[in-house]
């Protein structure tokens, strides 16, 4: 093979080549499309459904509270326990349906894209949280944290994920501590949330970050 030859042979392996990439870029293209069609089909199902769970959870939850509040003093001990278990599973119901909303919204394609302080953004979720817990007793220790590049609903999504569970699971410290530090590594960064409560058996660590799963029993936490 003379050297005409031989850059002939490379030219048609280059178009090839080209052709090659262009048939895969168009393929990944439609893929994200579809992918983009049924992310939106999803949400829109899932928005439908949650209005109608919660619709009727919030009604029940209402009516269950106005007969705490107007029978409080008539009642036998059992029946304000049945009333308070009633309140608890509909509370339960609607915090499940606001995780699953969580969850659509998290398969979506985000280009929402920018620097953010996760101590900021860790203090921030943290005070959110705490609001809704009057009376608790919650020390937040933050180690110094590098400022992170990514989806900051993303972001927020893990880190109000981390922070309830810490917060839930402290329920019975009188002196609950959460501290939150950075590990900086070669190409990325290790963030570690601990705190001092209950914990969970490491025989289920495979589960325990599952959609819905739980590590202890619903009548504890």
């Amino acid at each position: 093979m003379n050297r005409t030859d031989a850059r002939y042979d490379m030219e048609a392996a280059s178009i090839h080549a080209d052709q090659e990439i262009e048939i895969l870029r168009q393929e990944l293209v439609q893929a994200r499309r579809e992918l983009r069609f049924l992310n939106q089909t999803m949400s829109e199902s899932l928005s439908t459904i949650a209005h109608e769970l919660r619709s009727p959870l919030q009604e029940i939850d209402l009516y269950a509270g106005f007969i705490q509040e107007d029978a409080d003093p008539a009642l036998s001990a059992g029946s304000a326990e049945d009333l308070a278990k009633i309140r608890r599973t509909c509370s339960y119901g609607m915090d499940l349906i606001e995780k699953l909303m969580d969850f659509s919204r998290i398969d979506r394609e985000s280009d929402d894209r920018a620097v953010i302080s996760f101590a900021s953004l860790t203090r921030q979720v943290f005070a959110r949280i705490m609001e809704k817990e009057p009376g608790r007793r919650v020390e937040l220790v933050l180690d110094p944290l590098p400022d992170v590049c990514g989806d900051s609903f993303l972001f927020e999504q893990l880190v109000r994920n981390l922070l309830s569970n810490s917060v839930k699971y402290t329920r019975e410290v009188s002196s609950a501590v959460i501290h939150v530090s950075a590990i900086p590594e070669q190409y990325h960064v290790c963030f570690v949330f601990s705190d001092n409560g209950v914990g969970f058996d490491t025989d289920l660590s495979d589960n325990v970050f599952g959609l819905f799963e739980r590590a202890h029993n619903e009548s504890d936490y």
